[in-house]
């Protein structure tokens, strides 16, 4: 008869209880990890793609009759929400407006402008909604007006005038220049980015 193992015996016995605490605890960590999740991932998100100036883009994108998140979209996509950024072209403020654009758009709109008016951001998104509202008017598809804030409205009056970019004259079926390709796709990216965040 061999002799029994006591210790031994009495250590598998309170083994199993702390092996049960311890898969019950991983497991609670889990849930409330899958939990939060959703939670974290918008914050985050929230952090890459934010939000600021709501209450004048809200305003002037009602005036204007304007998606709110394809104005966000576009402000995102052109400046990251930054008022003092400034293209290596010369284009200014949050909806990145070129100096002579925006003298004639000011003289259609029968205000003055003065230097340093773009980086104020009620200023620009004033007058940046009121150009994309008259692109999209000019042009009747938002992807059209979009591509004309990029590389302007004689490009593509001159795109939409080939078969080989456009094969109804009003829409385009290949952008020339690989920038406003990339920018249409981004604007319209970032347009649902900011609806599902902020919407």
């Amino acid at each position: 008869m061999q002799p029994v193992d006591n210790y031994s015996n009495h250590r598998k016995q309170r083994r199993g209880p702390v092996l049960i605490v311890f898969f019950v605890a991983v497991i609670s960590l889990l849930l409330l990890a899958l939990l939060a999740w959703p939670r974290a991932h918008r914050w985050g998100m929230q952090q890459i793609y934010p939000l600021r100036y709501e209450a004048l883009i809200a305003h002037y994108s009602d005036e204007r009759d304007l998606d709110v998140f394809l104005v966000k979209g576009l402000i995102q996509a052109e400046s990251s929400f930054n008022p003092d950024a400034v293209s290596w072209m010369g284009a200014a403020g949050l909806m990145q407006i070129m100096p002579n654009t925006a003298d004639w758009l000011a003289e259609r709109m029968g205000i003055n402008i003065s230097e340093g008016d773009l980086f104020n951001p009620a200023f620009n998104i004033r007058m940046g909604t009121y150009y994309l509202r008259l692109l999209i008017d000019m042009f009747e598809h938002i992807d059209t007006a979009l591509a004309a804030y990029n590389a302007g409205m004689g490009n593509v009056r001159n795109w939409l005038g080939q078969i080989s970019y456009s094969y109804d004259g009003e829409t385009l079926h290949t952008i020339p220049f690989p920038e406003t390709r990339e920018y249409v796709v981004r604007v319209n990216r970032y347009m649902e980015i900011y609806r599902e965040l902020y919407g």
